[in-house]
């Protein structure tokens, strides 16, 4: 018997749905029994709608990974598109770990898609039971979603600062359930944020049946903000919150909400004291719940932003100390668009002046550096007004201009 939690499960579908018509794969890293970690692969195999090859690169860093931490080769999994959930002829004579098992998702029926499980030793199948158990984390994370809905009905109504990503939905989601028409969703139009993702926020909040309204900010306009100084989010931030306040108090509504989340106090967070000061409540935050937790709830919920990638405001893309100004916002926001484009969809691309410094995650380096995907990009990213374009070899991770702060000059 295979015990697997059940956003394990959910991620082995996702995946397989992100990749049809071509299988997707992975792997699962267990410790005594129990799976701890999944690991999205790459399938290069050159025949991808019927086989699958996990990039070996990808492969031997996610074995020395379980290997540095004492864990086990619970699982591969890949999936069938179009065909039943059991091991074809293929998949028997690559069955190369006898002690693992093998999962295999079919999306034959799109909408009941079907996960199984095998061990497949000397070419023999067997199948094995999949029981689905529930984890501590889903536990916790139901007592801090009560806690949340108690808090807001306690508000009586709210203004909720609203983005249209995966934190600023849930928390509209859920004051929509509570309040229901005592809530209003205020969108800012900035020049430091893409249009696309301004149109994605106004057909979310309509989705949800919730009210909104646009406004402008201006912080360019504020030298404090474009000379970019390490505080820079906290004149940012002042200037939303005083609008969102005077707002609030125009239409008769009790508080300011904003989507930060408890991940948010293991960074620096300038933005937060302009929160504080102008007296903004951060629910989400308050309630302690992290960032996976509001994916797993938002997954529940059946909001679409559950897996949508991570998104700060442009000027995050420039070091402290180096002016933003509108030609460089419109070249990193080309830039990313294109990059996104090519399926990188969690991407950001820094701005270093003539060089422009790319972060994907890192199991996806070995796609961007590929010779005819880096020429593209190489190609693009000149055009658009960089000289040299570089790969950042710790890959993706929030608010890496911070890793400067502190340092001696």
């Amino acid at each position: 018997m295979l015990p697997l939690e059940r956003h394990y499960i959910d991620e082995i579908i996702a995946h397989a749905s992100d990749e049809k018509p071509n299988e997707a794969c992975g792997l699962i890293a267990g410790q005594q029994g129990r799976a701890v970690k999944l690991f999205r692969g790459k399938n290069v195999d050159g025949n991808k709608r019927t086989r699958y090859t996990i990039d070996p690169r990808e492969m031997l860093r996610v074995l020395q990974e379980i290997d540095d931490n004492g864990w086990e080769l619970l699982a591969i999994y890949h999936s069938h598109p179009f065909s039943e959930a059991y091991p074809s002829a293929t998949d028997v004579a690559l069955a190369f770990y006898p002690d693992s098992y093998y999962l295999i998702v079919s999306l034959a029926s799109p909408e009941r898609p079907v996960l199984r499980a095998f061990r497949i030793v000397d070419k023999v199948i067997s199948e094995a039971e999949i029981e689905i158990k529930t984890s501590e984390r889903s536990s916790s994370t139901q007592q801090k979603y009560e806690t949340l809905k108690a808090m807001i009905r306690q508000m009586g109504s709210a203004l909720v600062a609203y983005s249209g990503g995966v934190d600023s939905t849930l928390l509209l989601k859920v004051c929509k359930d509570v309040l229901g028409d005592k809530v209003l969703a205020v969108i800012a139009v900035s020049e430091t944020y893409p249009a696309q993702e301004i149109r994605d926020a106004e057909a979310m909040a309509s989705q949800l049946g919730a009210t909104y309204e646009i406004i402008t900010t201006e912080e360019l306009a504020n030298e404090k903000f474009a000379s970019n100084p390490p505080d820079r989010c906290y004149y940012c931030k002042t200037e939303l919150f005083s609008k969102l306040q005077q707002m609030a108090r125009e239409r008769g509504l009790g508080y300011v909400l904003d989507g930060s989340n408890y991940d948010d106090l293991g960074d620096y967070r300038p933005g937060r004291q302009a929160g504080r000061e102008l007296d903004v409540r951060s629910p989400l935050l308050e309630a302690q719940l992290t960032k996976d937790e509001i994916r797993d709830l938002s997954k529940q919920l059946g909001l679409p932003t559950w897996n949508k990638p991570s998104f700060a405001c442009l000027s995050s893309r420039f070091p402290y100390g180096h002016q933003i100004t509108r030609d460089k916002l419109v070249q990193i926001d080309a830039a990313e668009q294109f990059l996104r484009g090519l399926g990188f969809t969690q991407v950001r691309v820094r701005h270093h002046d003539s060089i422009a410094r790319i972060e994907v995650p890192r199991e996806l380096m070995s796609g961007l550096l590929a010779d005819d995907v880096s020429e593209q990009i190489a190609g693009r990213l000149k055009e658009i007004g960089f000289t040299y374009v570089t790969v950042d070899l710790q890959g993706y991770r929030t608010g890496s201009m911070n890793e400067t702060l502190g340092r001696a000059p």
